[in-house]
């Protein structure tokens, strides 16, 4: 009682869901861990939350690279419509191209994108 708890989480994840799930499937599962998480981290005395939102690495959803999917596209376009719709508690911060593989983030600019 009478304490505050800020909430903040952080998401980079997307890649196995493309091709397994639409993007309005994929925005409804994760608007529903959105709203869900704050409570079932810090309980009842959540009264506000940020989440973040790091999307999968730009290689697989920027048409016109080798590695383009149009799965890979959809959950992208789904991790930005939920920031849209966050009413200002989602942020969404696209990735940085990564030049060693095309599934995980240059180490430096995860940091300095996500703001951490």
């Amino acid at each position: 009682p009478g304490c505050h708890v800020e909430v903040i989480a952080g998401w980079i994840q997307g890649e196995a869901d493309a091709g397994y799930a639409t993007r309005a499937q994929y925005l409804d599962t994760l608007e529903d861990l959105i709203a869900a998480l704050p409570a079932r981290i810090a309980g009842s005395n959540v009264t506000h939350g940020k989440f973040v939102i790091g999307s999968i690495v730009p290689e697989v959803w920027e048409p016109g690279n080798p590695s383009y999917s149009a799965a890979a596209a959809a959950i992208n376009a789904a991790q930005a419509d939920a920031a849209r719709r966050g009413g200002g508690n989602v942020v969404y911060t696209p990735g940085s191209f990564n030049s060693a593989d095309i599934l995980h983030y240059e180490p430096a600019s995860v940091v300095r994108e996500t703001g951490t």
